[in-house]
């Protein structure tokens, strides 16, 4: 499976491509998956921003047998990390918008407020009239403080999770918000979340300050945010992204269905108060397989 970098008067698009090895450039096919990429996009933003790497697989010439081809020469290594999440996007000829944090003015150093570069990134790729993937580059950490997204989408929507996605340390951060939410999305259709990144919502003070933890007053007896949490959505899917530290349930799913939660490791300390791994209230259709959870 190779990427393919193809263009048209008006676009410039990238798409995955099987080939045999006796081709030397790939091209892009009807039957290929397309990935349109907005005005602001280039190449070495799309490298940068999606993967952390050089996208477009380029092949330089080998000394060919007598009447045969040129092979291409073995990618490298980042290059294959690209091949691998290209694969987990492709099966159709069907374009899709490809949108990074990076593409909203996200910074994704661990420390800056990335919160509306998440939010109107979300609110863009929501809007598509084309199938969009959300990108949280390799990499990277973006700190998003806490954030509600709503739905209904246009298309079904992919949340590409490669890097991270981190909490404020602080539970003063949520003063004046709905202390029992950090990434909440509301009435979503289609959405699927994957990519082998982090979620981490650094629960550290606040399991720190529960009277679980503190045996001595003043504790902590009030709510505590859902890492993650969907609700009233439907054909949700969350694979193969690790979700850790959470402030308490760290993947929750209420009246939902048609729920897929396979893949996942989820992991906090022995001692972390009711971080529950994956919490389900009133949802149905619900598959929950081959995931490594380990905590409180």
């Amino acid at each position: 499976m190779l990427l393919a970098r193809c263009r048209t008067a008006a676009t410039t698009y990238y798409c995955c491509h099987s080939a045999p090895a006796a081709i030397p450039r790939p091209v892009c096919s009807s039957s290929s998956t397309r990935f349109v990429l907005p005005s602001s996009h280039t190449r070495p933003r799309l490298s940068r921003g999606l993967f952390g790497a050089c996208a477009p697989a380029t092949a330089a010439p080998a000394k060919p047998p007598a009447g045969r081809m040129a092979a291409s020469l073995p990618l490298p290594l980042a290059v294959a990390v690209v091949l691998a999440a290209a694969l987990l996007l492709c099966g159709g000829a069907e374009a899709r918008v490809l949108l990074t944090l990076d593409d909203f003015g996200g910074v994704g150093d661990g420390i800056a407020n990335d919160t509306q570069a998440f939010v109107d990134a979300w609110a863009a790729a929501c809007a598509s009239s084309e199938q969009a993937v959300l990108a949280v580059p390799v990499g990277k950490a973006y700190r998003i403080w806490p954030v509600q997204l709503f739905g209904p989408c246009k298309r079904k929507l992919k949340l590409l999770i490669s890097g991270a996605i981190v909490a404020p340390a602080s539970p003063d951060e949520w003063a004046g918000r709905d202390p029992m939410k950090w990434l909440y999305i509301y009435g979503v259709d289609g959405l699927s979340v994957s990519g082998g990144g982090t979620i981490d919502g650094s629960g550290q003070q606040w399991w720190a300050s529960t009277c679980k933890r503190k045996k001595t007053p003043p504790c902590y007896l009030g709510p505590r945010p859902k890492a993650v949490h969907f609700e009233a959505c439907r054909g949700v899917s969350v694979q193969g992204v690790t979700l850790q530290n959470g402030q308490q349930f760290h993947l929750t799913f209420t009246r939902c269905t048609g729920v897929k939660a396979s893949f996942l490791r989820v992991i906090a300390p022995a001692d972390s108060p009711n971080t529950d791994g994956v919490h389900l209230n009133d949802s149905s259709h619900v598959q929950i397989t081959d995931n490594l959870i380990s905590t409180a």
